[in-house]
């Protein structure tokens, strides 16, 4: 299997979105109040929304906006698989620039 991914990409796959806080608010709806949070990703600018209860616990899944060229449309891969070639290609870029 052979992806290209760009470099932000490859370390976001390989070691997991580096997310900053944009903006929270407090919100109220039917059942409560509750917390959303929008983050980006340093790297790679995915954004999301999180949403949680005024005790810490999240709601649902966040929403996710991917950045473009992040999702891989047509590849017969698993997301575990794709991750894996993205660590190798992290690592071996690192050797070659010599980090240890």
């Amino acid at each position: 299997m052979s992806i290209e991914l760009t470099p932000e990409h490859v370390r976001c796959r390989s070691l997991g979105h580096a997310w900053d806080v944009l903006f929270t608010k407090l919100r109220r709806d039917e059942y409560g109040t509750f917390y959303e949070a929008t983050m980006t990703c340093l790297r790679c600018k995915s954004e999301k929304t999180d949403q949680c209860d005024p005790n810490g616990a999240r709601f649902d899944r966040p929403r996710m906006h991917y950045a473009n060229g992040y999702l891989l449309k047509g590849i017969d891969a698993s997301r575990w698989e794709v991750a894996q070639e993205a660590r190798l290609a992290l690592y071996r870029s690192a050797l070659k620039k010599g980090k240890p």
